[in-house]
């Protein structure tokens, strides 16, 4: 503010207090500090559970975050300071934290394993898991801290834009970085985490630059608003390619036929990739021959002494379900030998026609077996029926690392303990039709939760049934079919029936409250009522192979450009807040802020053309700033030299009018040179910068 020092009588000297124009990056205050910090830290949660989502690492979540907040609170602080205070710490801390861990290695071990452990086991899909390298036994408070430490330079990446509004597009490569690194390994970030990314990145490119805590609280909560809009409107945007994709001549199944036909099926051509399948059948002989009618012998005698203990069971028992079933098949048993899976190959379900009085609203769960004893090898069946089995609260005593695991956790109800798992899986593992055998020395639980993170429903459902019973509540595996609600059609008598084929295989889980429920979480499942879930196809050389591909590669895509959208509609997003900011600050008269803001600009302009930084209102400056931009006479500068010394050096403030005119002259001149840039040119200028 401008201070009067009265001296002689009749004389008036003035001197400039922090009345001067506000420099890039400007502004402190306790409230400003805090809003920075909080979006720093809400965005390094963000990125951090974006990567997690693809390379899971299992840690206690909350000691990182709780590190995370601490670290983001220094990096603002480092950002805050001047240049050669930021490079001295940054030396020194660099150097102490360079000591520290050559002393103690097994400290960095603890951090960089877990990282490269998470990545490798997604890059080195298909071998047979190992952990790829052994990791230190540390405290969980320890491990937090370490992989909080991991991505600090990211935290004063982001901390340093934030503060001095210079580097956005590095921030913008940065976020992106976990969605480029999983596409290349061929997966996507999850939806949930996608959003929230999206969200704390609208939040924090809003508060970029901003003078006072008042103005970065306003812009924060006025972006929050605008990106839950924003999020709400995709998220009921995508719901309609769920529907899309179900309709049999819809766009989706007519440009996936489409990209079967003229995509795929050139390039297998092109790679000869469909000379070798044909090679393949055609390949006969008389070893060939005999080979193929001992294995159909085998299995039809196989065949035929199941369905004949099955009908031995079904009349000893007397067993049926509530809906009438016809002409019943037999699923082949897959609860035992679980080491020995590699591939999940379902039954073929041909004959099963399953009835219904109504529509299902859902999935329709049709069990074949119950899992009762579970021994790390194999699941002990048990009759079908709602009867409760003592069996369905017993587990093994040698799941150390799962019983220690689940009992860490606060588990107050059966929902919390619901919640959890399904976390859990989403954070830890994937779904795949072929995850490999299970070592002998391992339980196929714990590894599959714990090692390989990796696997299909029989997985899914035997880690699931096992904790629900460590959380001390009474769950059953299960396996038969889900069909989907859309394979059941009307029938001339009024009710619904649904022919079963072998896509339809599933495992589940099901636990005891007052009758029996179907919990399902085998992936991608995310919590809610029961969905269509991936058929466990057969993995065997016989089976179709065009249609996953192309399907995965329409997926991929989709995702692809549905996040370059969000991206670019974020960008653009951005650019629009703060040319509305830098607008209303243009626009306020009073004691002249909005003349120094509308000289700020020509000041950055004259930046974007090429000035060296200077004083913003030295006479050098000036004389430089009239050189670079010619779209303004003479006369005009010499005007706008006075109306700005009388701003900041004057007694009275310039009136409206003068106000107002300087508002046109700048306005006319910041779309002039907007209009002669071209190209990477042009995008800087009024998306980076926000000047035009």
């Amino acid at each position: 503010m401008i201070s009067n020092r009265r001296g002689q009588p009749g004389i008036c000297l003035y001197e400039v207090k922090n009345r001067k124009v506000p420099e890039s990056g400007g502004g402190r205050g306790p409230l400003l500090f805090l809003v920075r910090s909080l979006l720093v830290w809400l965005l390094a949660v963000a990125w951090q559970r974006g990567f997690q989502s693809v390379f899971p690492i299992r840690m206690n979540e909350k000691w990182m975050y709780g590190f995370l907040l601490l670290f983001s609170v220094l990096a603002c602080l480092w950002a805050a300071v001047s240049f050669w205070k930021r490079a001295v710490s940054l030396l020194i801390c660099g150097g102490m934290c360079v000591v520290w861990f050559w002393k103690k290695q097994t400290l960095l071990v603890a951090m960089v394993n877990p990282i490269a452990n998470a990545y490798l086991r997604v890059h080195n899909e298909g071998d047979i898991p190992l952990k790829l390298y052994q990791e230190p036994t540390v405290p969980v408070w320890m491990k937090g801290l370490l992989l909080a430490a991991a991505i600090v330079p990211l935290l004063l990446m982001w901390s340093y834009v934030i503060t001095k509004n210079r580097g956005r597009v590095l921030v913008f490569l940065s976020l992106l970085a976990p969605a480029v690194l999983a596409a290349v390994e061929g997966y996507f970030i999850t939806l949930s985490s996608c959003w929230f990314l999206l969200f704390s990145a609208g939040i924090y490119f809003a508060v970029c630059g901003g003078y006072s805590g008042k103005m970065a609280l306003k812009s924060g909560m006025c972006a929050c608003l605008c990106m839950l809009v924003l999020l709400l409107a995709g998220s009921a945007a995508v719901r309609p390619l769920e529907t899309m994709k179900r309709s049999e001549n819809g766009i989706y199944l007519k440009a996936r036929n489409e990209v079967s036909k003229n995509v795929v099926q050139k390039l297998e051509d092109l790679t000869g990739s469909s000379e070798k399948k044909e090679k393949k059948t055609d390949q006969t002989g008389p070893e060939k021959q005999k080979e193929e009618e001992q294995n159909k012998t085998d299995l039809e005698e196989q065949k035929t002494a199941e369905e004949t203990e099955q009908e031995k069971e079904k009349k000893e028992q007397g067993t049926t379900l509530s809906d009438q079933i016809s002409n019943e098949s037999f699923l082949p048993d897959k609860t035992q030998n679980l080491k020995a899976i590699a591939a999940f190959s379902p039954g073929d379900g041909d004959g099963i026609i399953v009835k219904t009085s109504e529509r299902p609203k859902g999935t329709y769960y049709y069990p074949e077996e119950y899992g009762g004893s579970y021994d790390g090898n194999s699941w002990s069946p048990e009759a079908l029926g709602d009867d409760v089995s003592p069996k369905y609260s017993e587990y093994p005593e040698n799941l150390e690392r799962l019983i220690s695991f689940c009992q860490e956790q606060k588990v107050e109800n059966i929902e919390d303990a619901a919640r959890f798992i399904q976390q859990e899986f989403e954070k830890q593992t994937v779904y795949d039709y072929q995850p490999g055998p299970t070592p002998k020395d391992q339980d196929f639980a714990e590894y599959f939760l714990f090692e390989n993170k990796r696997g299909f429903c029989v997985h899914f459902a035997t880690t699931a049934t096992l904790m629900y019973r460590i959380f001390g509540y009474q769950a059953r595996y299960a396996q038969g079919y889900a069909i989907p609600a859309s394979a059941f059609e009307k029938q001339p008598d009024g009710t619904y029936a649904a022919k079963v084929t072998g896509d339809m295989g599933h495992a589940w889980c099901e636990t005891y409250e007052n009758g029996w429920k179907v919990r399902e979480h085998t992936l991608p499942y995310t919590g809610k009522e029961p969905q269509v879930l991936p058929p466990a196809q057969n993995s065997s050389e016989n089976s179709p192979v065009k249609e996953p591909v192309v399907q995965k590669v329409l997926t991929k895509v989709l995702t692809a450009v549905i996040l370059l959208v969000l991206a670019v509609g974020l960008f653009l997003f951005q650019s629009a807040v703060r040319r509305k900011q830098r607008f209303l600050r243009c626009r306020k008269y009073r004691q002249g802020r909005g003349i120094l803001e509308l000289y700020e600009s020509l000041y950055e302009i004259a930046l974007f053309l090429g000035m060296e930084k200077s004083d913003p209102v030295s006479t050098k400056t000036f004389h430089t700033m009239k050189q670079l931009i010619g779209e303004i006479p003479e006369q005009e500068w010499e005007w706008i030299h006075q109306i700005v010394l009388q701003t900041l050096f004057g007694q009275s403030c310039p009136s409206k009018e003068e106000h107002e005119k300087l508002f046109r002259i700048v306005s006319d001149m910041v779309k002039k040179v907007g209009r002669k840039q071209s190209g990477l040119k042009r995008l800087e200028y009024r998306y980076i910068k926000s000047l035009g």
